[in-house]
């Protein structure tokens, strides 16, 4: 249970997304977009987080999407990492999404909250970083494209109210050999201590 009263958006787009925060946020109520939910809940529960609302992205159709545009698959921050490891389109990101917690977990936990975490380890990134992958972000100054590696920076790198739409791969990155390979001091779902 979470100990505070707060807020709760779902809007239906991108532009109603940022029209929110920009409001809550003039109104003083430190809104939070949220995706899957599950550090931003259990920060809460243990009082190391709070907000006054929260701003659903997951009914946002492009935040959901998974598809391919021209040469290019696209990535909603929304999807959950099961999805993505279900669906297999980028092997080393099918690896490292797999990696991450256990599969109840990669059920709730999204591409979008696992690079935005406040936890250092944010396991999703280093795919990205690796093909050269276009970052979608939004907010209240609108709709911008950049270079993941811009964007990211041991952690992303998002305006005051922004929030990651999605990721472009080119998906000649697909079929390149790749080697991945992460190191846990309990079993191989646990925090990492080196990946690889």
């Amino acid at each position: 249970m979470i100990p505070f009263d707060f807020e709760y958006y779902r809007p239906d787009t991108i532009e109603e997304a940022a029209y929110a925060f920009e409001q809550l946020q003039a109104e003083g109520k430190n809104p939070v977009y949220y995706g899957g939910g599950s550090e931003l809940i259990s920060m809460a529960r243990v009082g190391s987080r709070t907000f006054g609302a929260v701003i659903d992205l997951k009914r946002i159709p492009e935040c959901g999407k998974m598809e391919y545009r021209g040469q290019n698959l696209f990535l909603g921050s929304a999807l959950t990492l099961s999805a993505i490891t279900e669906a297999d389109y980028f092997p080393l990101l099918t690896k490292a999404a797999g990696r991450i917690a256990d599969h109840t977990m990669q059920c709730k936990i999204t591409l979008g909250g696992n690079l935005a975490a406040s936890i250092i380890y944010r396991e999703t990134a280093l795919p990205f970083l690796l093909t050269e992958a276009v970052a979608v972000c939004a907010g209240p100054e609108g709709r911008r494209e950049c270079a993941f590696e811009e964007l990211f920076s041991g952690r992303l790198r998002l305006g005051k109210g922004e929030f990651l739409v999605g990721l472009f791969v080119d998906q000649v990155y697909f079929n390149l050999p790749y080697f991945h390979m992460k190191k846990t001091k309990n079993e191989k779902i646990d925090y990492p201590l080196l990946t690889a």
